[in-house]
């Protein structure tokens, strides 16, 4: 069985375009295991549950925990700490470092070490994993000014996320596409992909005009 690891940042934009459904669908037809740690759950359900713009789009991630699409899981909180302390020592500006990452998104890095990829949006701990370098220009051109790289951290992290493989909602999206997920839409089937894939992006699924293009020519019919 196949695992899959989910940041809130996924959940939320599959809730947000409704989409949210894939997940069950591709749970039933490959025996995947969607996992998640204890503080995403906190960030897309029981915190939005409190605020009313954000609350329905919060049920609808809950009803996933309740009907077993999505486990919870534990992670090690020691371990969630270490890569914590890398992460945020990685880059400093005038002597004071840069707070990258969250603690929910390095649970779902720990997390990592039970399952086959990881799927999340928001594109900072994306970028950190597959380039770590590239995020400091990301953050010079933020900035305006240089930005320090502490050597040390960036061996430590490229050790920590060594192997990991990262997907975006988008990308799971489409492998529910060719596995006939819109297949209820007819003759509109295509297109009912294809537009789902904008709603994403609409709803935090980092994605360039570049990227949508490259979406835009795929085949998003069932088999």
């Amino acid at each position: 069985m196949k695992r899959v690891v989910l940041d809130s940042s996924a959940l939320i934009s599959l809730s947000e375009s409704c989409a949210a459904s894939c997940l069950g669908f591709l749970k039933e037809k490959n025996s995947i295991e969607f996992l998640a740690p204890q503080t995403v759950y906190d960030e897309c359900v029981t915190r939005p549950l409190g605020i009313k713009q954000y609350g329905f789009s919060a049920l609808r991630i809950k009803r996933l925990f309740l009907e077993g699409i999505v486990k919870k899981t534990e992670v090690d909180g020691l371990e969630v700490d270490a890569f914590l302390e890398v992460t945020n020592k990685l880059y400093h500006v005038n002597g004071k470092n840069l707070e990258l990452i969250q603690r929910g998104e390095a649970e779902c890095v720990v997390l990592m070490k039970k399952a086959d990829c990881l799927v999340i949006d928001e594109k900072t701990l994306r970028i950190l994993v597959e380039s770590p370098k590239k995020m400091g220009e990301i953050l010079k051109s933020e900035y305006g000014k240089e930005v320090g790289l502490d050597g040390n951290s960036l061996t430590k992290l490229q050790q920590m996320v060594r192997g990991i493989k990262i997907l975006r909602s988008a990308e799971i999206l489409v492998v529910a596409a060719k596995q006939g997920y819109f297949a209820r839409f007819g003759e509109d089937e295509g297109e009912a992909g294809k537009s789902g894939i904008y709603a994403l992006r609409g709803f935090g699924c980092s994605l360039t005009k570049e990227e949508l293009i490259e979406f835009e020519n795929l085949n998003m019919m069932g088999r």
